[in-house]
């Protein structure tokens, strides 16, 4: 059963861990895989791309490829606008 730690302590007191696992972060997951599947996309794609269309942008994405053609996906979804 998710703990049910307000939000802002999950995120500002404490790193990964139980304080994360809520309702609310659930359904989150939930709507993102479901659109991933839905655009034929990943789940990472797609938190990436709303990331970078949120107007306030002070989340900084730290981007991580394994291989350069993962780079160059992550790079053209960064950059088309």
């Amino acid at each position: 059963m998710p703990t049910k730690t307000p939000l802002p302590d999950a995120l500002f007191g404490q790193s990964w861990g139980p304080g994360m696992m809520q309702e609310r972060n659930f359904s989150i997951t939930a709507e993102v895989l479901k659109l991933a599947k839905e655009l034929d996309r990943t789940p990472s794609q797609v938190a990436l791309n709303w990331v970078r269309q949120q107007k306030q942008r002070v989340v900084i994405p730290i981007l991580g490829a394994r291989k350069l053609s993962n780079f160059r996906i992550i790079w053209r979804l960064w950059t088309s606008r």
